[in-house]
């Protein structure tokens, strides 16, 4: 239990570093937007390539934790989609809040947890898996915000767009060509690989900084059963699935706990802008994100025992 809060302490003192600076106003706000910017674009992708150029998980263990994740992911969306259909007079912007809240995660939080607890081998796998299921997540919000927005019906030049943007996400294709080094497809000097280490070791903090830097906490809203709806679901429901999953596919270890913690992460601020842009709940998106931060302080510790404790 020691081990495991040792190792989220890092990780909670550098989201209150970046949250409490910015509450402060000790920097621009345009300086945190720069942040993020070199965060996103240059650090996350160098730190994805070296992981994945020199420790690049096995096929079979990337498709084992794809399917854990995936699975149970897919399966929840399905869950949800249900409910506007079901109750046609439901409030849809709210709705897709509450869907972005349960179905995507804090990547960058999980990458921390990784450091902390199993070092190289767990950012490695971390790494693997966001790659895989970024785009997979990306792509269930922005159908989803579409198809059950009034506001967006129509606009799918804006889901162009999106999808546009999806293509040019350098995630993933930060992961490509990590896959691509690791597997030999691409040769990389080893000063270049290097170089990138060095950029990449900076990603994670500066990760959680900027992760900080845009949290935003106050009082339940009048929509406070979505928001602990959408908390419920996406900090205790999700995981006890990859737990399940986890078993039926056999999976052990370090790749079982990968799949549950990545399951048990709480939604990005990313989920914020996507609300904004689309017509979505927004204050109400902000608010989940939030309230899953809080909550995710006491449920990622236990979430990570029990994974690996099984």
């Amino acid at each position: 239990m020691f081990v495991v809060f040792g190792a989220l302490l890092p990780v909670v003192m550098l989201l209150g570093l970046g949250y409490g600076v910015r509450a402060a106003g000790f920097v621009s706000p345009r300086i945190w937007s720069a942040l993020e910017w070199i965060t996103y674009y240059i650090l996350i992708p160098s730190f994805l390539i070296h992981a994945l150029g020199h420790r690049p998980p096995e096929p079979a263990v990337i498709g084992g934790m794809a399917s854990g994740i995936l699975g149970v992911s897919l399966c929840m969306t399905l869950a949800l989609w249900s409910v506007p259909i079901l109750f046609p007079a439901c409030d849809r912007a709210a709705f897709t809040s509450v869907f972005q809240g349960v179905i995507r995660g804090n990547t960058f939080i999980a990458l921390g947890v990784a450091e902390g607890l199993w070092g190289p081998p767990g950012l490695a796998l971390v790494a693997a898996a966001a790659g895989v299921t970024v785009i997979l997540f990306n792509v269930l919000c922005v159908g989803t915000l579409s198809v059950f927005l009034v506001q967006a019906q129509g606009k799918w030049h804006l889901v162009l767009k999106i999808a546009l943007a999806l293509a040019r996400n350098p995630l993933i294709w930060a992961c490509v060509i990590g896959w691509a080094v690791g597997t030999g497809v691409i040769s990389v000097s080893d000063g270049f690989m290097n170089g990138l280490g060095f950029a990449g070791a900076a990603a994670v903090p500066m990760a959680l900084l900027v992760a900080g830097s845009g949290l935003r906490f106050g009082p339940l809203g009048a929509s406070w059963l979505m928001e602990a709806l959408s908390s419920l679901l996406k900090l205790l429901i999700m995981p006890a699935g990859g737990v399940l999953a986890a078993h039926l596919l056999g999976l052990e270890g370090m790749v079982r706990a990968v799949v549950i913690l990545m399951l048990a992460l709480p939604a990005p601020p990313s989920a914020y802008v996507l609300a904004r842009q689309m017509g979505g709940d927004a204050p109400l998106m902000a608010r989940i994100i939030s309230l899953q931060m809080i909550f995710a302080f006491f449920t990622l510790p236990a979430t990570v025992l029990v994974a690996d404790m099984l």
